[in-house]
């Protein structure tokens, strides 16, 4: 018969006051807790890819079409089309041992070149990573794997 709000108006205005005042601040703080936790747990880190770079990143172990070699620098070098003298973005990669021997040089076409925050650096299209570099366990040493044909899973 009788509402919760008709008995809320029938209180003196000071209780009613204060009784709005913290209903409101407990929904805001459960609001803002709310959207912190779904904020937190369905993020994904997304990257856009990286034009007109250059990154030099020394590697303690790379595998290339399954040889592998230890030691190495990697270079690797993404162009900014301009869509007048090109329209295809590449990458080209680099690997050189500490001797400065060339090891592994090639022009990746249709690839872009992805830079995360946790130090993890791809190469590839959207879906397909021909290139990957990896941090090893929160230590200073990475290491990288290339798949150009079948990818990098």
């Amino acid at each position: 018969m009788f509402s919760v709000q008709f008995f809320i108006t029938l209180l003196p205005n000071p209780i009613y006051k204060r009784f709005s005042t913290n209903v409101m601040k407990r929904f805001l703080v459960l609001l803002f807790a709310l959207s912190a936790l779904v904020g937190t747990c369905f993020s994904q880190e997304t990257s856009k890819p990286t034009l007109g770079a250059e990154i030099v990143r020394r590697l303690s172990t790379i595998d290339i079409e399954g040889k592998y070699y230890y030691s190495v620098v990697a270079t690797l070098k993404s162009n900014s089309p301009d869509f007048v003298f090109t329209s295809t973005p590449k990458v080209k990669v680099i690997i050189t041992d500490i001797r400065g021997t060339v090891l592994y040089k090639k022009t990746l076409k249709k690839a872009f070149l992805y830079l995360f925050s946790d130090g993890q650096i791809q190469i590839g299209r959207q879906k397909f990573i021909q290139f990957a570099i990896v941090r090893v366990d929160d230590s200073n040493e990475f290491v990288g794997r290339i798949r150009e044909k079948e990818g990098v899973y």
